[in-house]
């Protein structure tokens, strides 16, 4: 299992580089901020950026492993299918976790979603998000994707349409049940929508392990 997460993180290996060099770019951009200067406000910028277009890891790394065909060629290959599942799952949680890290050490604490005080938090979405393509993207095994979801429908579905959904119906709830429509703030809810992504993600897991059993 070592050499796929190997390979795979191979295939991302701009991504990681890139990580690397914003996260050595830190120490300045702390810097500049102590000495009361606008920082490294394009890094700032591009990190708010990556958290976007990385909030969908698993499909960026199934582009790199060929179409939704290619997984009879990877079932082909002299590994298990356990190892290609726990391969697949351990690289997007690194790729995740990585990610986190830089959202984290930046100090974003902007909210993607910000509605009558109802905010999902960017370093929270990311995670989720990432987290969700396991049950969204890949239900079956993590060599086939579901070509229903393309990556782009995937994110704004993810990152954008369901949480403004959910802030509409707390904020309606809080109108109609209890004529308040602040009644919820100021409630950052991109920590249950974390919790929920775990769960998903777990369940997705026992899943295909149950089905590679039976097989």
């Amino acid at each position: 299992m070592l050499q796929l997460i190997k390979r795979n993180l191979y295939f991302r290996r701009w991504t990681l580089i890139l990580y690397f060099m914003i996260l050595l770019l830190w120490p300045f951009h702390y810097l500049a901020n102590q000495d009361g200067v606008i920082g490294l406000s394009f890094v700032y910028l591009f990190i708010n950026v990556i958290a976007v277009i990385d909030s969908a890891h698993a499909y960026r790394l199934f582009r790199r492993l060929g179409h939704n065909q290619a997984y009879l060629f990877h079932h082909s290959l002299p590994v298990s299918k356990m190892q290609l599942l726990n391969a697949h799952y351990v690289t997007v949680m690194m790729l995740t976790a990585f990610g986190a890290l830089l959202i984290w050490s930046y100090g974003i604490r902007e909210s993607m979603i910000d509605f009558n005080g109802i905010t999902f938090s960017t370093m929270w979405l990311f995670i989720s998000a990432n987290l969700l393509t396991f049950i969204v993207g890949f239900p079956s095994c993590s060599e086939k994707m579901n070509d229903k979801i393309p990556i782009i429908g995937y994110i704004f579905l993810m990152l954008f349409l369901i949480p403004f959904v959910i802030c509409i119906i707390l904020v309606t709830i809080g109108m109609v049940k209890f004529d308040n429509p602040l009644y919820f703030a100021p409630l950052d809810v991109g920590i249950w929508y974390f919790i929920l992504a775990i769960i998903l993600a777990l369940i997705s897991y026992l899943y295909q392990i149950f089905s590679i059993i039976k097989r």
